[in-house]
């Protein structure tokens, strides 16, 4: 689908037990190196949480790490296995969740007007705006953040911005996509190579000029979510287990 020829498959087969992230590892679905990046980061969080009871020490902890990781990825050109340079750079996302969601934070993020929300998040959107601009290019797959400061502002007013516009306006297919969210990153790379060559094929234009015109992106996107969502819902009625240790009849497995 990609004009190459020259993909180890063998590589590719033996990175499944050794999972170190980058397209040379996952050269089929390069998405991939999100699920052992964050199944390691659950477990040192896990750790983390269980044996540092002091709130502060381990948000230090968390900080420490952060900072080794990102000073890792941005002098050593190794990838760790099981994309362990990569967890410590995601860890400070998963406590900040697991913190709001265990309501540890209780208040931290205040129930607001509709005014103030908006407010608040307009002021959020231009922050990330001119944090992500001033970084430049991110790419957690291959290591590179630019700054360190301005990588976590923009990450961090983002999800707040999302948050709030969630709290204040959540329809249904938004909460639909939401469910569906971790299968449509862990699939959508094949369809999208296939609809991407079907579309050309239609329109009869190159693929790379298809790319780059904004209504054949559109549809593509429209057409790729549409299939992942398919496949989700089938998942979900078939296996349930599969997507969130969750059995038929919708009683959830504790870990």
């Amino acid at each position: 689908m990609r004009g190459q020829t020259d993909i180890p498959v063998l590589s590719d087969l033996l990175n499944i037990f050794v999972a170190q992230r980058g397209s040379e590892g996952y050269a089929f679905n390069v998405a991939l190196w999100f699920l052992p990046c964050l199944f390691v980061t659950q477990i040192v969080f896990y750790v983390a949480d269980r044996y540092i009871k002091n709130p502060y020490i381990l948000a230090v902890a968390i900080a420490a790490l952060s900072v080794g990781g990102y000073v890792y990825n941005l002098f050593v050109p190794f990838r760790l296995p099981w994309c362990v340079d990569s967890m410590a750079m995601v860890l400070p996302f998963y406590a900040a969740g697991y913190f709001l969601a265990r309501r540890r934070c209780k208040g931290a993020i205040p129930v607001l007007s509709g005014i103030k929300t908006a407010v608040v998040a307009v002021a959020l959107m231009a922050v990330l705006l001119v944090c992500a601009y001033a970084n430049g290019r991110v790419d957690m797959d291959t290591g590179i953040y630019g700054n360190y400061f301005l990588f976590y502002c923009a990450a961090f007013a983002g999800i707040l911005f999302f948050y709030l516009l969630c709290n204040f306006y959540s329809p249904r297919w938004i909460r639909c996509l939401g469910t569906g969210s971790l299968v449509i990153m862990c699939i959508h790379e094949p369809p999208k190579r296939v609809v991407i060559q079907l579309t050309s094929l239609a329109a009869g234009m190159p693929s790379d000029v298809l790319c780059a015109t904004i209504f054949f992106v559109l549809l593509d996107a429209a057409a790729i979510l549409f299939l992942c969502m398919v496949f989700y819902f089938v998942i979900n009625r078939f296996s349930p287990l599969e997507l969130a240790g969750q059995k038929r009849g919708g009683t959830d497995l504790v870990f």
